[in-house]
């Protein structure tokens, strides 16, 4: 895992101290991962002012939206960013029909998740946190990523409307359920809340065949994150905890000032 990283740190630095005045059209040479993964570019957008620019601070050739089209100015309305509000996105490049890597950030040693992490198409993806830098120059930032599959660490039996711990780690599930019949989901409320950075966690609910019903996102609700699932409580007849270990690229000091 360390040579990984200081391989991800060298390719980086190198890439940016051999970086010529002007714009450029990609910020990074891509990196490579395990599971025939890879790092495809790192870059800074100011999602207001519609620039995009290098983890050092150069400006790229054009503006990178979510879907990672080009988006000139004219094409959308240029607004105000007196907070100075950023979002740091990477793209990964992954095998074809992969299943949706995991994507976790550490900027000056605090652990944050991805905010969104979206298929752009059959093989490449691109994850991203915001957040307001107002009077930020520069941070310390890592990039963690897990293609790796997913193991079970913790399960629960659902029946009589109660959750049975089998076995693993305890999380006390709590699942709650709203929406008209037809259009029902399930809320799972963990009470146990998994943190690591380390390792990726996510939650999976099973019905009696053993089959995942689809998810629908979280949210932080009153202090605890909350996970929708598309269907009745009826439904539901185990609860698992699953996780798979990151593998972690040191950016080093990367500039959010975008100057």
């Amino acid at each position: 895992m360390d040579s990984m990283k200081g391989i991800g740190l060298g390719i980086v630095v190198g890439v940016l101290a051999g970086c010529q005045s002007g714009s450029k059209s990609v910020a990074i040479e891509p990196i490579k991962l395990k599971n025939e993964a890879a790092i495809a570019d790192v870059y800074v957008n100011d999602d207001q002012a519609l620039k995009s620019w290098t983890l050092d601070g150069q400006r790229l050739d054009s503006y990178r939206s979510t879907a990672l089209d080009e988006v000139t100015a004219e094409e959308r309305t240029v607004l105000p960013n007196p907070d100075g509000f950023r979002s740091i996105r990477v793209e990964l490049q992954l095998p074809h029909d992969s299943d949706m890597p995991s994507v976790a950030f550490k900027e000056d040693g605090v652990h944050l998740p991805a905010t969104a992490t979206l298929l752009i198409d059959g093989h490449r993806w691109v994850a991203w946190y915001a957040k307001p830098f107002k009077g930020t120059k520069e941070v310390d930032l890592s990039v963690g990523v897990s293609t790796a599959p997913w193991e079970v660490v913790g399960a629960y039996r659902w029946s009589d409307k109660k959750a049975e711990h089998v076995s693993g780690q305890e999380f006390k599930p709590k699942l709650t359920t709203q929406g008209a019949e037809g259009n029902e989901s399930v809320l799972l409320s963990p009470a146990s809340p998994s943190e690591s950075t380390s390792l990726a966690f996510r939650y999976v609910l099973k019905d009696k065949k053993g089959d995942p019903l689809m998810s629908a996102g979280s949210a932080d609700r009153e202090g605890t994150r909350t996970y929708w699932f598309r269907g009745g409580l009826g439904n539901v007849a185990t609860i698992e905890l699953q996780s798979r270990p990151y593998e972690w690229i040191d950016l080093g000091r990367v500039n959010v000032a975008g100057n």
